[in-house]
């Protein structure tokens, strides 16, 4: 592992010190005094194992020159890297990342630093002239003792110190005139397991007996289950013998008793065993259902002894009994609103169809406008007077234009044969000539008059309609009289004679 970068944002004299690859090796870096190089060195060590707290003799190296307290150190190994970055003060803090940016934990670093603590890596990897200094105040043994100590104990502790140590773990383990040590607890602990040892042998010599029992007892169990298999299948056996006795040989033998004191049956009916077997299913059912409402009253009386009555209720107990006499009217009201609510929809439908039939312009606003007073359905009714009236007028117009037409005919023929005999009749017949062209025309003013009463006709009906859809004001209408075609018939008449 080997620091390949670093950035100082502040840091005593140094701010914004930015070294992005410094190359493999050996890296020198010279100056005069007070230029910062033991500061830089101060710098690696807070970023990789913090500040120094306040009681601590190093000095923090608080920005001189601005910036934030701290930075970040780029550390590499082959192919991989690592970023730590550290600041001082509230919001700082360590942080271990990769260098694509996604997190890693303390736990790496400790890894890539050797698991190497602050005062090894001071005293083997990065020590000033502090270290030095320390180092001179030794003995030569102290040195190597110091150096050695360091590759192997770490924290910088002494070899002498290490062996205090394993000297009073192993007086924890024994000690020759000590009553409390763990040899003679494990002694004691070995010679329990050599007793239960010792005993268990002596078991074990008994091990044949054993097995002869166990081989004679398992015999014992398999003729013991072999004869209770047999009394087993026997006891099935007269089960199903009471089973038969009770569910047939009793029930046969009440039936032959009650049999013998019906007697002799004078007449037997045709059907008696189909109206038997009728009524053996219908016991049946009566029986299931009886035994089936036997169980739904024990589980009522279950709940009821379950329940627990609160006194604070029995004030409401009538209100109750009332209300529950009200019960079934309340569920009839609601059937006859569900029946209403039906009629209502059926309603609609024949409404539409209505409004359908009215015209596109008719709707259920016009039918909630539409004057429904006394007056307005008097002058409905006169227009129903009047249009019967009508139609009567054209059922006789009509029938009467028949005849005129019949006539007209007839008299077409006339005039044809009348015009033939004038070319060779005397002028004294002329005057009937004329007198019959004259009731021909009127004839055909007869059946123009038809027409228009056919045309009277259907405006009426069209102004009926539009006074039933509402119509402020129903249109005029002229009833035709029948006066001309009456005189014209007359006229025919005469002409015919």
């Amino acid at each position: 592992m080997r620091i390949s970068g670093f950035h100082i944002e502040g840091f005593g004299v140094h701010r914004d010190w930015r070294e992005v690859e410094l190359p493999p090796g050996l890296v020198v870096f010279h100056g005069g005094n007070e230029a910062g190089k033991s500061t830089l060195l101060d710098f690696l060590r807070a970023v990789l194992f913090g500040f120094p707290a306040g009681a601590s003799r190093d000095s923090r190296h608080d920005p001189l020159n601005g910036g934030r307290h701290g930075g970040r150190i780029t550390l590499a190994e082959g192919s991989e890297g690592l970023v730590v970055e550290r600041f001082a003060g509230r919001g700082g803090g360590l942080q271990v990342m990769r260098p694509d940016g996604s997190d890693s934990d303390t736990d790496e670093l400790a890894s890539w630093l050797g698991r190497a603590d602050r005062p090894l890596y001071n005293a083997v990897f990065a020590f000033s002239l502090r270290e030095l200094h320390s180092l001179d105040s030794l003995h030569g043994q102290g040195v190597a003792d110091r150096i050695f100590s360091a590759g192997i104990a770490g924290a910088g502790r002494s070899a002498a110190e290490v062996g205090k140590r394993f000297d009073d773990e192993a007086q924890d383990l024994f000690k020759p005139r000590g009553t409390r040590h763990r040899v003679k607890a494990l002694v004691a602990a070995l010679t329990d397991v050599d007793a239960r040892l010792a005993a268990a042998r002596g078991e074990a010599k008994g091990y044949g007996r054993e097995r002869e029992l166990e081989a004679r007892l398992r015999d014992e169990v398999e003729s013991a289950r072999t004869a209770q298999d047999r009394e087993r299948r026997e006891l099935d056996r007269f089960d199903k013998l009471m089973s038969l006795y009770r569910e047939v040989w009793c029930p046969l033998v009440e039936a032959r008793e009650q049999l013998s004191a019906l007697g002799e049956a004078a007449e037997f009916p045709e059907d008696a065993e189909a109206r038997l077997a009728r009524a053996l299913g219908e016991q049946r059912a009566l029986e299931a259902a009886a035994v089936e409402l036997a169980r739904e009253a024990e589980r009522l009386a279950e709940a009821r002894d379950t329940c627990r009555v609160d006194e604070a209720l029995a004030p409401l107990v009538p209100s109750l009994r009332k209300l529950q006499e009200l019960l079934p009217v309340y569920r009839e009201r609601l059937r006859a609103r569900d029946r209403g609510r039906e009629e209502l929809v059926r309603a609609e439908h024949q409404l539409d169809e209505l409004l359908r039939e009215l015209g596109d312009g008719v709707d259920e606003a016009r039918l909630a406008g539409f004057d429904h007073s006394l007056r307005r359905q008097e002058e409905v009714e006169q227009w129903k007077e009047r249009l019967a009236s009508a139609e009567r007028e054209r059922l006789q117009a009509q029938a009467r234009a028949v005849a005129a037409e019949r006539e007209l005919a007839f008299l077409e023929r006339r005039r044809d044969e009348a015009r033939n005999l004038r070319d060779a009749a005397p002028a004294s017949e002329a005057g009937e000539l004329e007198a019959a062209e004259r009731a021909v025309a009127a004839l055909r003013e007869g059946l123009q008059e038809r027409a228009l009463a056919e045309s009277d006709h259907t405006r009426a009906e069209l102004g009926l309609a539009e006074c039933e859809r509402g119509a402020t004001r129903p249109p005029s209408l002229a009833v035709p009289t029948l006066a001309g075609l009456g005189a014209l018939a007359a006229a025919a008449a005469a002409v015919a004679g």
